[in-house]
C-alpha cells in the first residue's frame, strides 16, 4: 500500500511521521476491544523486529480521544500512532493519515482497526508470514511518512477466511512442538493472527483431529481475536459431528438415538438438544451457523424413518423433512440469541438435488455453493439467487483429500491465474458474501493462501493500488517485498510457468506413460528440460539470498518446485527405462532405472530437509507426502529393465526416430532427432552421411561415440538456402546413412524435405507427422469483436486461454469469432478437430462453441462434462483438459482458416489440434509451442535427452548442498490389519523398521536367479513357503500367468526384485481377471497367506483367489474387507490374504485382479501367526533368523 512515490519531500515546518533508530515510539490505544489490544502489543514487537531492538516503544491505554487532539508542541524528540475508532462508512474500513506529525490508524470497527494496525507492520517489513514461513523482518534505521498522508481501505468479500482441513500433518506438528495433544489454542493463537495480518476475519476450524467446539477455550479466543468461526458442509450448528456426536450420546447417557431427524419422538428431540447446547455455548461469541443436514462426516443425509418411499414420493418426503429441520434449527438461533448471525446453507452432494427439486431456503441464509475439489466452480447462482437476502458464497479448493488416486495433498499447483480467473466469475455471477479457501495443513499453500485473502480483499474495487489484478505483478510484489535482491519480476515468471507446467498433471496423480516419449515428437522430454531451467533460475536466486532469508525462499518458493521436478524425474525416467526395453536399448534401459531410483531418494532426502533440517527441524511432522495421513502422495514409480542384463547382451547399434516413425520427412525448419543406442555394455563408434540439404546440429558425421543412447539433432540446412526461394522444386529426397564400426552394421534412413511447407512454416503452423498445432496465443492481440478476451498464464502447460466473453447470447451471436490459420500437406476427408478446452463446469447450463472451417459450416463443440462425474470429468480433471473432438469436411492441400465462436460464456481453450492421419495417444498432439517470450533458454528446453553431459544429478550445487549429506535409512515395512466388520482393512498399518543399528548388507537377486526359483514347485521350510511372484515369467507349471501382464522391478531384494503388473492405468476387468498362478508344496495343516502388494486405487480393491482351482468366497479374503484404502495406496505393504486348511502334498495357488491397479511382489505363506519377514530376513530360513 505504500511505496516509494509517497515519499516527498517536505517544505520547511512541515511535520513527517518519522520514527529512526534510537528514538522513541508511543503508542496511543483508546480502543476496549481485547482483539484490538492484541494487535497493538504485536505492533509493538513488530516495531522491535524492525529496528532490532534499538528503538523504544511504550504503549499507553487511554480514554477517548478526538483525532487530532493530540499536543503535537509537546511531542518532540518521540514518534507518535494513534489507534482508534472512526466511522468510515464500511465494514471493516480502516485509514492511515498522518496529521502535525502524528500517526492515526483508525478503524470503522474492531477489525478495522487491527487490519490496519497489520497493514501498518506489513510497510514496515513485518511479513504476515514471520512465523509461518520463517520470513525474517526487513531491517530499517528509519520510517518516514509525510505530513497529509492519507490511505484508507477496505475488503470486497464480507467473509474472507479458510477451511483447516485434512490437517493430520499439523495435528502432528502440534502435538510435537506445541506440547499441546491435538490442535488448539496455541495452534490457533498462530493461525488466528497469521488469517488477520492477511486480512481475513473467517475461519472453518479443523474437524478431522478433533472438534473445535468441545473446548470453549478456541471459540473464547477466536472471539477475543476477532476471527469469525462457521463449520462446513457437514457440520450444522458448529457441532463437528465426527467428533462430537457419539461422546455427546455417551455422556448423556443416550442408548437409543441416531442422527436422524427422520425418527419423530425422543431422537428429534435429543437431536435438537445437541444443536441447542451448542448455541448456547457459541452465543456470546461471533459465529456463523450452517444449517440443514446431512450424515455424520460428510456422509449422505440420513432418513430411516422414510424407507419403502420410492422416487418423487420420498424425494418430496426428504425435501419436506430437511425444511422441517432448517425452520427448527432456526427457531433454537431465534430464542437463544440476541443479535442476527451469520447463517449459511450448502447446497452439495444428496442435499443440492433436493435444493434444485424445490428445497425452500429461508431468504436470510447464506448459500454456499462449492467448486468440484478441483479448482473449477460447478456453478453460478441464478438470478433469483443473486437477489437473496443472505448473498451467496463459495467453498474452494487448494488441497483436497480424496478417494484414493485423486488426493492432492503435497504442494497446491492450481496456477494463481486459475484461482482468479474462476473466483472473478464468482464475484460476476453474484458470488460475494463468503470465500473460504480449502487449505490443507496451512503449509505449505503459503503463496496461494496469499493471494486468494488478497483477491477476497481487492475483488470488484476501483482502487488504482490493488496487487491482484495481474498475477505476475501480484508476485514480483510478494516476492520484493518479501525477499531481498530486487527477485520479483524473475520469480513471478518462474512461480506462473511451474504452476501452469505441474498442473497439467499434478505430482501427486502421477502415472506411467502420462507424457509421451514418441508421439508428435517428445513432448515428455521437453517437460523435464523446462523444469530443469525452472529450477536453475529459483537454484540462482536461492543461492544469491542471505543466509537469513533462504529458509523462508525454501518454504514459500523453492521445496515445491524441487518436489515436482523430482516427481517428474522419476516417472521420466521411469517410463524411459520400460520405453528402453522394449526398443532393445539395454544399457539404456539399466541407466534410467538406476536414475527414477536417483530421483526418489532424492524426493525422500527433500522431505528429509524440509522436516529435520531447514529451520532446525522446526516444522518436522507437517510434510510427510509418503506417509499416511493424509493420503500419499504418487511414489514408486514402475521401472522396467531387460531381464537380461546389458553386460551379458552384445553389443548392437539399434536405431530408433522422430514420432516412432520410419523415416524423417522436414516440413518445418526445427530439427528432429535419430537416437542412437548400443544394447550391449562398453561403446560403440558410429558415422553418419546426410545428405548436402541436412546438417547434424551439435555434433560431427564421423566418430560418434555412442554408450546408452545419444539423441542427434538433424535439420534442413542453412546454407542449402531451403525455404527460401524454392519455387521450381517442391520436395528434396535422400537418405542418411549410418555405420558402427564395431559391429559393422548399416542401416539407411529415408529422408524428405518439403519446400512448399517449410516456407508456409515461418507464417503458421503446418501439419508435421499427421497433426497440426493451433495455440490460443496464435489469435493474435486485437480481439475486439470477436466474442473471446485472452486470460494471461491460464494456457494449458504455457501461454495463454481464450475464454468466451460474459456478455448477453446476442452480443455473442453477432461476434466474428477468432481466426487461426494453419495449412496442411495433403488432403484429407477424415480430419479430426481436437479442442483442448479448459475444463470449467456450468452443472445447469450447456458449454459450447462453433468451429468453422475457410467460411464453411459450422460444426458444434460441446463438452459433455459440465460437471463432476459427468462425462470425461474423472479424466479432465486428471490431465486438466477436456478434450472435445468433431470431424471435419474435406481439408483440401494448402492453407486454411479456422474460425472459433463463443457460444456459451465461459467456454475457453488454450488449443486446438487437427489429425489428418491416425490420432496416437498424447497428451499435447504435439510438442508443446512455446513463444521465445517466456525467457527460458529455448534451445535447452527442446526435446533433447535431459540425462545428457552436466546433467547428473549430483553436480547441482544447490541441491547437493542441501541435500546431498542427508542419509536415507530403507523403507520401513508395512503390515496391515484386520478389523472385521469394517468395509475396508483399517486405515492403520503395523510399521516394521529395520533393525538401523546394524549394517544391512545388499541381498540382491538377478532375474534369471529369480525365475530360476519356479523350477520347481515352491515347498514348504519349516513352516513357511516364500514365492517371488515375478517367478511366474517362467510360464511353466509352477508358476504361470494368464492376461496381459508385464514385469517391474519392485522394492525387493534391495531393489532388484521383479513385481507383476499391467501397465496402461484405469483397466476395469469383468469376469476374465487376470491371474498369476504358483504351485505350492506343502506338509499339511492351517496356512494364511500373506500378499505383498502395491494398490493405487478402489477399482484394484476387490481381489479373488482360488486354491486349486476352486474360489474361495470373498468373505474369505482379508477378513471379509476391501483391500484397498486410503492407508494402503502406493505403498507396498503385507496384507493377510486368507487362512485356509491344505492336506499334504501339490497345490496351485491362484491370485485375479479386477483392474490395473495392482502390483504384485511376493507370496509369504505360515503356519504360524507371526508377521512376514522384512526384505533383509527374505531368504533366510526360520532357524537362521
Amino acid at each position: 500500500m505504500y511505496g516509494k512515490d509517497n515519499l516527498h519531500k517536505m517544505e520547511d515546518g512541515i511535520m513527517n511521521w518519522e520514527l529512526h533508530s534510537g528514538g522513541r515510539v508511543r503508542i496511543l490505544c483508546n480502543e476496549e476491544s481485547e482483539a484490538v489490544r492484541i494487535a497493538a502489543r504485536n505492533l509493538v514487537q513488530d516495531i522491535e523486529r524492525v529496528f532490532s531492538g534499538k528503538v523504544e516503544v511504550e504503549t499507553e491505554y487511554v480514554d477517548k480521544m478526538e483525532s487530532g487532539s493530540l499536543d503535537s508542541e509537546n511531542n518532540t524528540g518521540e514518534s507518535i500512532i494513534v489507534i482508534c475508532h472512526k466511522e468510515l462508512g464500511n465494514k471493516e474500513a480502516y485509514v492511515h493519515r498522518v496529521a502535525e506529525g502524528v500517526l492515526y490508524i483508525e478503524g470503522e470497527d474492531r477489525r478495522g482497526m487491527i487490519y490496519g494496525i497489520y497493514e501498518f507492520s506489513r510497510w514496515l517489513g513485518v511479513s504476515p508470514w514471520y512465523y509461518f514461513a520463517d520470513v525474517p523482518a526487513r531491517h530499517r534505521d528509519s520510517a518516514v511518512l509525510p505530513e497529509g498522508y492519507f490511505y484508507t481501505d477496505y475488503p470486497s468479500v464480507e467473509y474472507r477466511g479458510v477451511f483447516i482441513n485434512d490437517e493430520e500433518e499439523l495435528d502432528k506438528w502440534v502435538r510435537i512442538h506445541l506440547g499441546e495433544e491435538t490442535i488448539g489454542v496455541k495452534a490457533y493463537e498462530k493461525i488466528f493472527e497469521l488469517l488477520l495480518r492477511l486480512g481475513a476475519n473467517y475461519i472453518w476450524p479443523a474437524m478431522h483431529v478433533n472438534s473445535f467446539n468441545v473446548k470453549r477455550e478456541n471459540g473464547e479466543l477466536a472471539d477475543r481475536m476477532g476471527i469469525v468461526v462457521g463449520t462446513s458442509h457437514c457440520d450444522m450448528l458448529m457441532r463437528s459431528n465426527n467428533r462430537e456426536w457419539y461422546p455427546w450420546l455417551q455422556k448423556k447417557g443416550y442408548t437409543d438415538v441416531e442422527y436422524d431427524y427422520s425418527i419423530p419422538g425422543k431422537n428429534r428431540d435429543a437431536l435438537n438438544e445437541y444443536w441447542r447446547e451448542s448455541v448456547e455455548q457459541n452465543k456470546d461469541f461471533e459465529v456463523g451457523y450452517t444449517l440443514g443436514m446431512r450424515g455424520i462426516h460428510d456422509s449422505g443425509f440420513e432418513t430411516k424413518s422414510l424407507q419403502g418411499l420410492q422416487g418423487e414420493e420420498l424425494r418430496k418426503a426428504k425435501i419436506e423433512l430437511l425444511e422441517t429441520i432448517i425452520a427448527a434449527q432456526e427457531k433454537i438461533l431465534s430464542k437463544t440469541l440476541d443479535r442476527e448471525p451469520l447463517k449459511s446453507f450448502v447446497p452439495y452432494k444428496e442435499v443440492l438435488e433436493l435444493y434444485d427439486n424445490g428445497l425452500e431456503v429461508p431468504e436470510d441464509l447464506t448459500l454456499i455453493w462449492t467448486n468440484d475439489n478441483y479448482g473449477y466452480i460447478r456453478r453460478y447462482p441464478g438470478e433469483k439467487e443473486k437477489k437473496r437476502k443472505g448473498g451467496n458464497g463459495i467453498y474452494y479448493h487448494n488441497s483436497y483429500w480424496a478417494p484414493p488416486g485423486a488426493s492432492y495433498l503435497f504442494i497446491n499447483s492450481i496456477p494463481l491465474a486459475h484461482t482468479r480467473n474462476e473466483l472473478y466469475k464468482a464475484w460476476c455471477e453474484g458470488i460475494r458474501k463468503v470465500w473460504v479457501l480449502n487449505v490443507g495443513a496451512v503449509k505449505p499453500l503459503e503463496q496461494e493462501i496469499s493471494f486468494y485473502l488478497s483477491f477476497a480483499w481487492e475483488v470488484g474495487k476501483d482502487n488504482p493500488k490493488r496487487r491482484t489484478d495481474d498475477v505476475d505483478e501480484y508476485l514480483k510484489l510478494w516476492i520484493n517485498e518479501t525477499f531481498s535482491g530486487e527477485h520479483g519480476e524473475k520469480m513471478a515468471r518462474v512461480l506462473n510457468d511451474f504452476s501452469q507446467l505441474t498442473n497439467v498433471r499434478k505430482i501427486e496423480l502421477m502415472d506411467s506413460d502420462v507424457f509421451s516419449q514418441t508421439a508428435y515428437g517428445d513432448e515428455a522430454s521437453m517437460r523435464i528440460n523446462r523444469y530443469r531451467e525452472i529450477v536453475k533460475e529459483a537454484d540462482e536466486v536461492y543461492d544469491s539470498l542471505p543466509e537469513d532469508e533462504k529458509d523462508a525462499f525454501y518454504e514459500l518458493c523453492l521445496m515445491k518446485i524441487h518436489a515436482a521436478y523430482y516427481t517428474n524425474c522419476m516417472y521420466y525416467y521411469a517410463d524411459r527405462s520400460a520405453l528402453c526395453t522394449r526398443q532393445g536399448k539395454a544399457q539404456a534401459a539399466y541407466k534410467y532405472a538406476a536414475l527414477s531410483r536417483k530421483y526418489d531418494d532424492r524426493r525422500r532426502q527433500l522431505i528429509s530437509y524440509y522436516n529435520n533440517v531447514m529451520a532446525d527441524g522446526k516444522w518436522s511432522g507437517i510434510l510427510t507426502p509418503e506417509d499416511f495421513p493424509p493420503p500419499r502422495t504418487s511414489m514408486l514409480p514402475a521401472c522396467v529393465v531387460p531381464l537380461t542384463p546389458p553386460d551379458k547382451v552384445e553389443r548392437e547399434l539399434v536405431v530408433t526416430l522422430w514420432n516412432d516413425g520410419q523415416s524423417l520427412d522436414f516440413v518445418k525448419s526445427e530439427p528432429k532427432w535419430i537416437e542412437l543406442a548400443n544394447a550391449g555394455e562398453g561403446e560403440i563408434t558410429v558415422t553418419m552421411e546426410l545428405p548436402d540439404w541436412l546438417e547434424a546440429a551439435g555434433t560431427g558425421k564421423n566418430n560418434i561415440k555412442v554408450s546408452a543412447e545419444k539423441r542427434i539433432f538433424v535439420k534442413t540446412s542453412e546454407k542449402s538456402g531451403i525455404g527460401k526461394n524454392d519455387d521450381n522444386q517442391d520436395v528434396l529426397n535422400g537418405k542418411i546413412y549410418i555405420h558402427c564400426i564395431e559391429t559393422n552394421q548399416s542401416v539407411e534412413i529415408p529422408v524428405s524435405a518439403d519446400l512448399k511447407s517449410i516456407r508456409f512454416s515461418s507464417k503458421m503452423p503446418v501439419e508435421d507427422g499427421g497433426s497440426v498445432i493451433l495455440e490460443a496465443d496464435g489469435a493474435g492481440e486485437e480481439l475486439d469483436r470477436t466474442g473471446w478476451h485472452r486470460v494471461e498464464h491460464l494456457g494449458r502447460d504455457h501461454g495463454s486461454l481464450l475464454e468466451a466473453d460474459a456478455g448477453n447470447a446476442e452480443d455473442r451471436e453477432s461476434a466474428q469469432g477468432v481466426g487461426l490459420c494453419f495449412y496442411t500437406r495433403n488432403a484429407s476427408d477424415s480430419a479430426v478437430l481436437e479442442v483442448h478446452r479448459f475444463p470449467s463446469l456450468n452443472s445447469t447450463g450447456r458449454i459450447r462453441a462453433e468451429v468453422s472451417v475457410d467460411g464453411g459450416e459450422r460444426i458444434l463443440v460441446e463438452s459433455i462434462s459440465n460437471d463432476e462425474w459427468r462425462g470425461t470429468w474423472k479424466l479432465n480433471i486428471l490431465n486438466n483438459v477436456d478434450k472435445i473432438s468433431v470431424r471435419l469436411p474435406h481439408l483440401a492441400e494448402g492453407e486454411h482458416t479456422l474460425r472459433v465462436y463463443a457460444e456459451d460464456k465461459y467456454f475457453a481453450f488454450s488449443r486446438i489440434v487437427i489429425y489428418t492421419d491416425k490420432v496416437k495417444e498424447s497428451m499435447f498432439g504435439g510438442s508443446p509451442c512455446m513463444p521465445e517470450s517466456v525467457g527460458y533458454d529455448m534451445q535447452a528446453c527442446a526435446a533433447k535427452l535431459p540425462c545428457g553431459e552436466g546433467n547428473d544429478i549430483d553436480t547441482d550445487k544447490v541441491q547437493e548442498t542441501l541435500y546431498g549429506g542427508i542419509g536415507l535409512k530403507p523403507r520401513p515395512m508395512l503390515v496391515a490389519g484386520v478389523t472385521p466388520g469394517s468395509n475396508t482393512l483399517p486405515d492403520t498399518n503395523s510399521v516394521v523398521e529395520w533393525d538401523y543399528s546394524k549394517e544391512q548388507p545388499p541381498c540382491r537377486i538377478t532375474a534369471e536367479e529369480l525365475i530360476a526359483t519356479a523350477d520347481a514347485p515352491f515347498a514348504e521350510n519349516n513352516g513357511t513357503i516364500r514365492i517371488d511372484m515375478g517367478a511366474a515369467l517362467a510360464d511353466n507349471d509352477n508358476a504361470h500367468m494368464d492376461g496381459e501382464w508385464e514385469y517391474c522391478l519392485s522394492e525387493s531384494y534391495d531393489r532388484t526384485g521383479l513385481a507383476m503388473y499391467i501397465r496402461k492405468p484405469g483397466l476395469v476387468y469383468g469376469d476374465d481377471k487376470p491371474s498369476l498362478h504358483y504351485r505350492i508344496s506343502c506338509d499339511g495343516g492351517t496356512y494364511s497367506m500373506w500378499l505383498l502388494m502395491k494398490n493405487e486405487s478402489y477399482d484394484g480393491a476387490e481381489l479373488m483367489a482360488d486354491i486349486d482351482g476352486a474360489m474361495l468366497d470373498k468373505r474369505q479374503l482379508a477378513g471379509g474387507e476391501r483391500i484397498g484404502n486410503y492407508c494402503g495406496e502406493r505403498i507396498y505393504r503385507w496384507v493377510k490374504l486368507w487362512k485356509q486348511g491344505m492336506s499334504a502334498g501339490v497345490h496351485e495357488i491362484g491370485i485375479y485382479t479386477p483392474s490395473s491397479a495392482n502390483r504384485f511382489d511376493r507370496i509369504y505363506i505360515t503356519k504360524g501367526d507371526e508377521m512376514p519377514p522384512c526384505d533383509s530376513e527374505w531368504n533366510k530360513t526360520d532357524k537362521e533368523e
